[in-house]
């Protein structure tokens, strides 16, 4: 099984403004009792419900593919869906997006 990173090492191989950003929010889902996932490069960020977990967002370093980002999960298949959203107003807050965001709606 892929070792995880830790906070450090993740912090570690972001740039000052990637610190900056990830350090305040990891420090906000601490205060808040979120839930962070750590993954082989990055995390993602979500809340527990009744229904399982949310995830809000995904968080990159700059060596990954997705580069040092903040993705969104409002679209995929555990964020705004897994709440029970109908589909038609996923399709509005998707329509409503600035153009070229990267969020895209779940195939699955």
């Amino acid at each position: 099984m892929p070792k995880h990173v830790t906070t450090k090492e993740f912090l570690e191989s972001c740039d000052e403004d990637g610190r900056a950003v990830f350090s305040k929010i990891i420090d906000m889902a601490e205060r808040r009792a979120m839930s962070i996932n750590w993954r082989t490069k990055g995390f993602s960020l979500g809340v527990v419900t009744d229904e399982g977990r949310v995830n809000i967002c995904y968080v990159y370093p700059p060596g990954c593919m997705y580069k040092q980002s903040i993705y969104t999960a409002l679209q995929d298949g555990s964020g705004i869906r897994r709440m029970g959203a109908p589909a038609e107003f996923i399709d509005s807050v998707n329509r409503r997006r600035r153009p070229g965001c990267s969020c895209r709606r779940a195939t699955s």
